[in-house]
């Protein structure tokens, strides 16, 4: 298990592993590991950030992992070898989150400020989502399953922008805001299919969403503590999620019962 609290969790496009990510005071705390998804079991770690690693997420094609960390980069990784393929310290400010485009091709990545995508292969600034949306910090961005949309979520507390919100991914233009959690928005997310988003929160909880009329369906409640990630597995018929209180969990999607936890 990670000794300090896990910041993201999400599957393989297989659906046989997970990655998860982690931070903390020493170098082995900010890594990503992988587990098998099946019996729980630790398979490799990947270090090399020199601060908290914020998210980790495969590649459509499950060959890579790209990591973001506090440390103002964002890293590449063969996903068997656990090796570093690539990094790039071109984050305008702290980096808390990357996630590839459906076809590989970009990266989206964010900070406080706003969503930035990238080209996978040259590393060059394609678009900028300037976050005029949001009030609060852009704690989140990913694409939609047909790339053709990137969500975002917040967080600030003073100024109630703990909202989710959708945006046209070749305009920048926001086409539906998601309002319902009490705290922070660490992460939104498209369901395989497209139809559904799950949010996890600082207010403890996880919500699913129907991504077309931005109704609330489901609220996710076990964890002890902030909510950093959560994500469906390829089918579409789990949902794990990671938190502070230093463990992942799965859950049915379609009713939320809890079905398993790592790291107690």
């Amino acid at each position: 298990m990670h000794s300090k609290g896990v910041t993201s969790a999400a599957y393989s496009p297989d659906g046989t592993r997970i990655v998860t990510s982690s931070g903390g005071i020493f170098r082995e705390h900010n890594s990503a590991r992988i587990w098998d998804a099946q019996t729980g079991r630790m398979i490799n770690t990947l270090i090399g950030h020199k601060g908290w690693v914020r998210s980790a997420a495969y590649s459509p094609d499950g060959t890579r992992i790209v990591t973001a960390s506090d440390d103002n980069t964002a890293r590449v990784w063969d996903a068997q070898m656990g090796q570093e393929i690539e990094t790039t310290a071109r984050y305008y400010m702290k980096g808390t989150e990357a996630a590839y485009s459906p076809d590989g091709t970009r990266i989206v990545t964010n900070n406080t400020d706003a969503a930035y995508v990238w080209n996978t292969e040259t590393w060059q600034l394609l678009h900028t989502l300037d976050g005029s949306g949001h009030v609060g910090d852009v704690n989140s961005a990913h694409y939609s399953p047909d790339g053709k949309r990137i969500i975002t979520a917040s967080g600030e507390s003073l100024l109630y922008d703990d909202m989710i919100r959708i945006w046209d991914a070749q305009t920048g233009q926001i086409i539906l805001t998601l309002s319902g959690h009490s705290n922070w928005v660490s992460s939104a997310k498209y369901s395989p299919d497209g139809t559904r988003i799950v949010s996890a929160s600082a207010d403890d909880t996880t919500r699913v969403w129907d991504a077309q009329t931005g109704q609330a369906i489901l609220t996710l409640q076990g964890h002890s503590d902030w909510v950093y990630s959560a994500a469906y597995s390829p089918d579409g018929t789990r949902i794990v999620t990671a938190s502070r209180d230093k463990t992942a969990r799965v859950w049915d999607a379609q009713t939320g019962e809890m079905i398993s936890v790592d790291g107690e």
